[in-house]
């Protein structure tokens, strides 16, 4: 897969200890705790990501190459921003007021890092995105202006990345938005834990066309549900039934009944598990 250039790159801290996202503009980088290094730094000039698989080693034997396994993979970034804020940068790199000035803390800060590039065709967006890691500084050049032009040093930076719980161990994952139901927001709460969209609608409540239901077994139906408010942003829901040898329900609301008894049928969503019932009673046939 050919990819052309650096779209943008996108870094937020995350708990050394928690391995939660750190949001907040106090302790965090932005209100969702995810910050886009776009106009405000004027960019990345480069991000460029070595290891991502580990050397391939030969197992020899009879004078033949029989076998090769891999060793782990360490995926690094060599990440040069092109202006970042003082504030930013202490918090990204871990250095912490000390007097008139900062000293670097004993403990390196945690932090996720996704780059982002695009499709030959610029029709979509490749993610190379790393979960958690550490990020260093480890020389500043320092150079004279002359007369005729200005010697500027950029913020060059090295991430490493760390295997994270949150993708099965791993140290990085790969994604499109070529996917269908790839959204950068699905993305973030794939990899930074406890994130949530800041432009989300939270579902305040959920009901169904009935709250109480009755038929004979062999009877069958269907139950629809409405999730309110109506631009929710995830309206996922699902059905249960509290007693499945009376009564069914998939997952679509369509509902069977089986044999005398009462049950319930509950619908719950997904986002802030609202749920709404109908009392089920079924006569024998």
């Amino acid at each position: 897969m050919a990819i052309v250039g650096l779209k943008t790159t996108y870094v937020f801290l995350v708990d050394p200890d928690t391995h939660k996202l750190i949001s907040g503009t106090d302790k965090g980088l932005s209100e969702s705790g995810v910050l886009q290094i776009g106009k405000k730094f004027w960019g990345s000039s480069q991000a460029n990501i070595t290891n991502l698989e580990g050397s391939m080693q030969p197992v020899n034997g009879d004078n033949e190459v029989q076998e090769y396994y891999q060793n782990p993979s360490s995926p690094s970034v060599a990440w040069t921003v092109n202006n970042l804020d003082l504030d930013t940068q202490n918090k990204l790199l871990g250095y912490v007021k000390d007097g008139l000035g900062y000293v670097k803390a004993d403990v390196k800060p945690h932090l996720g890092l996704v780059v982002v590039s695009e499709t030959l065709d610029r029709a979509n967006r490749i993610y190379y995105a790393f979960p958690e890691g550490v990020l260093s500084r480890t020389s500043q050049n320092i150079g004279t202006d002359t007369d005729t032009a200005q010697t500027r040093e950029a913020d060059q930076t090295t991430y490493n990345a760390m295997d994270s719980d949150l993708i099965g161990g791993k140290n990085f994952k790969l994604y499109s938005s070529a996917v269908d139901s790839f959204t950068e927001d699905a993305m973030f709460a794939e990899i930074a834990d406890g994130y949530t969209d800041p432009n989300a609608v939270s579902v305040t409540g959920v009901s169904l066309t009935k709250t109480t239901l009755s038929g004979k077994a062999g009877d069958s139906g269907s139950l629809v549900a409405t999730v309110v408010p109506a631009n929710a942003t995830n309206k996922a829901i699902s059905f249960t039934s509290s007693d499945s040898t009376v009564a069914t329900i998939d997952s679509d609301g369509n509902y069977n009944l089986v044999k005398a008894g009462t049950a319930t049928f509950t619908v719950t969503t997904n986002d802030g598990n609202k749920t709404a019932t109908c009392s089920v009673t079924v006569s024998a046939a």
